[in-house]
C-alpha cells in the first residue's frame, strides 16, 4: 500500500525572474539598437558604444551570471513526515519537527512592490536568529505554505 504522507515533498527555488529579466532586457536592447542605428545603403548600423546600450548589455550580463550562480546552487526545501531539509547545492541541513521551537507566519510588505509577501520565521534552538523563509521564492508556493502551516499546527499541539 502506497501512503502519500510518506512521500517527500520537494520545493525548488524559482528562477523564472531571471529568465524574464534577461528576455525583457534583450528585447529592449534590440529595439533600442534598431532605433538608434542608421540605415545607409540598405545596411543597418548599430551603435555599440552608446551608454544606454552598454547599460542594457550590463543588465543582461549580470542577470545571466545571477541565473548561472543560482542554477548551480540548486536551492530546495524538502518536507518529509517528521523533518524539513534545507538544501543548497551539496550542503543540506535537516531539522526534525521536534527540534523546531516555533514558527511564525506573517506578511512582509515590500516597499518597491506595493504588495505583501507571506514569510515564515522558524526558530531553532541552536540559532540565535530566526530562519527566514519567503514562500514566493519557491515553486508551488501555496502548497509550501500549507505544509509549513501543518508543521506549525503539529508543533503547537
Amino acid at each position: 500500500m502506497n501512503d502519500l504522507n510518506n512521500l517527500e515533498k520537494i520545493y525548488p527555488q524559482r528562477l523564472d525572474f531571471y529568465y524574464q529579466t534577461i528576455a525583457i532586457d534583450a528585447i529592449v536592447l534590440v529595439f533600442y539598437s534598431i532605433l538608434r542605428g542608421t540605415i545607409e545603403g540598405g545596411y543597418i548600423t548599430i551603435r555599440l558604444l552608446d551608454p544606454i546600450t552598454i547599460l542594457l548589455a550590463l543588465f543582461i550580463v549580470i542577470a545571466s551570471i545571477s541565473l548561472l550562480v543560482n542554477s548551480i546552487k540548486r536551492r530546495f526545501i524538502i518536507i518529509g513526515n517528521d523533518y524539513i531539509v534545507f538544501r543548497v547545492g551539496k550542503k543540506e541541513k535537516k531539522y526534525k519537527f521536534t527540534d523546531i521551537e516555533r514558527i511564525i507566519i506573517k506578511y512582509e510588505k515590500s516597499i518597491r512592490i506595493r504588495s505583501k509577501f507571506k514569510i515564515a520565521l522558524i526558530k531553532l534552538p541552536e540559532r540565535k536568529r530566526y530562519l527566514r523563509l519567503r514562500f514566493s521564492s519557491y515553486q508551488n508556493e501555496e502548497k509550501l505554505f500549507e505544509d509549513i502551516l501543518n508543521i506549525k499546527k503539529s508543533i503547537e499541539k
